[in-house]
């Protein structure tokens, strides 16, 4: 059984990415869920179980990069596009962010709720 521990780095990067997440939150002007300690609590847990999942007995920076690409997704709508191999960009982690609109669909979808996606 494998019951990772938080390295100091990763420690430093989830105290960061939880501030970041939270002036985020505060400077975003749609409605999300507030980022709250409970929230610092779900990112070591997430982190740690993506140790788990690849067998470390230590929680590294690139676990803790994992969960925030997660939580990024699931309360802000944004899509962390992964550089492909072979790409000379992205070298030190850096993840390009492409917003959906703030959870508001947009485009040709039928917006009736008939389930009828023809005009009339």
């Amino acid at each position: 059984r494998v019951a990772p521990v938080m390295s100091e780095e990763a420690c430093s990067k989830i105290a960061s990415e939880y501030a970041d997440l939270r002036q985020k939150a505060a400077g975003n002007g749609t409605r999300c869920l507030p980022i709250t300690p409970r929230t610092l609590e779900t990112i070591i847990r997430l982190s740690t179980a993506h140790a788990k999942l690849h067998l470390r007995a230590e929680v590294k920076v690139e676990d803790v990069k994992a969960t925030m690409d997660l939580l990024n997704e699931a309360l802000f709508h944004e899509i962390i596009k992964k550089p492909k191999k072979g790409d000379e960009g992205g070298k030190d982690g850096d993840h390009e962010e492409e917003s959906e609109g703030g959870g508001a669909e947009t485009g040709a979808d039928d917006d009736d709720d008939d389930g009828d996606s023809r005009d009339g």
